[in-house]
């Protein structure tokens, strides 16, 4: 078998577009795994957010968030793999988003019953920002009154939601102002009337965790099939052997995949599996 290793993304991708795993598509990873596969899922998801998803999902045992920033032992809490944000820049990459009128989170791999991100207490008339925090301030966030001075400890990732004309804006701006020194992704296909900006390590996106991944396995890159939608999925698609959009991908996605299938509504995931994976020698 040519292909032994499959990273997927989930929303958009493994998932259809109400949130649900189509039979389809399940069975076809079924036949996938019981033939040797190995199934990474890969996710901008927050850990504690791709589990209220993937309940009873048993098919792989780890799971990649923050958009490969960490790597989980799905079903619990324990961390196998992590690439964070170097804590001095996390506070610099704060005060730039701030200077461009906005407001971010950040992102932390925090315990079952800790927060899961940090962000600055006072209200915000960006809309998606505001449904962001109405949706998980509460339960999962922690407030400070400077972000930029009271960072977590360890940070994975600054994450800004907004709209995507000043988050493009935003993104030219701290790629001009610190280069390679970090990560960006514009992610469009997000929960919330909007998009977020991902800042993080180079080390920490997709890419590079199914890097890892595929080594703790003995499976050479060249053997990878990836798939995504989404600006985040961009690395680990260039990375892999087989890079595949789905049909419902952002432009920059579809432009540099070697393959292209059906959309998340009509069961491309299994297509990959069907065409690419399994298909008879």
């Amino acid at each position: 078998m040519r292909y032994r290793l499959l990273a997927l993304d989930i929303d958009g991708t493994l998932l259809r577009p109400d949130g649900t795993l189509s039979p389809r598509v399940r069975d076809a990873l079924g036949r996938a795994v019981a033939a040797g596969v190995s199934l990474l899922l890969c996710t901008g998801r927050r850990y504690r957010s791709a589990l209220e998803v993937l309940g009873g999902f048993t098919l792989s045992d780890l799971v990649a968030c923050s958009s490969g920033a960490v790597i989980k032992r799905l079903g619990s809490w324990e961390t196998v793999f992590s690439v964070p944000i170097e804590r001095r820049l996390a506070a610099r990459v704060v005060e730039v988003v701030r200077g461009g009128g906005l407001r971010c989170l950040v992102i932390v791999d925090g315990p079952a019953e800790g927060p899961d991100f940090w962000y600055e207490v006072g209200s915000s008339e960006n809309e998606t920002y505001a449904a962001y925090m109405s949706r998980n301030a509460e339960r999962y966030g922690h407030g400070v009154g400077d972000l930029a001075r009271e960072l977590p400890p360890v940070p994975l990732q600054v994450c800004v939601p907004g709209q995507f004309d000043e988050l493009a804006q935003l993104e030219r701006v701290v790629t001009e102002r610190f280069g390679s020194g970090v990560h960006t992704s514009l992610v469009t296909n997000i929960r919330y009337p909007g998009c977020m900006l991902e800042i993080g390590d180079p080390g920490g996106c997709k890419h590079h965790a199914v890097e890892w991944v595929a080594s703790s396995l003995g499976v050479d890159m060249s053997s990878v099939v990836a798939v995504g939608d989404d600006n985040n999925d961009v690395t680990m698609l260039r990375g892999a052997g087989l890079g595949v959009a789905m049909g419902n991908a952002v432009p920059a996605l579809l432009a540099l995949a070697d393959e292209v299938v059906a959309s998340n509504e009509n069961d491309g995931v299994a297509e990959v599996v069907d065409r690419f994976i399994l298909r008879p020698a």
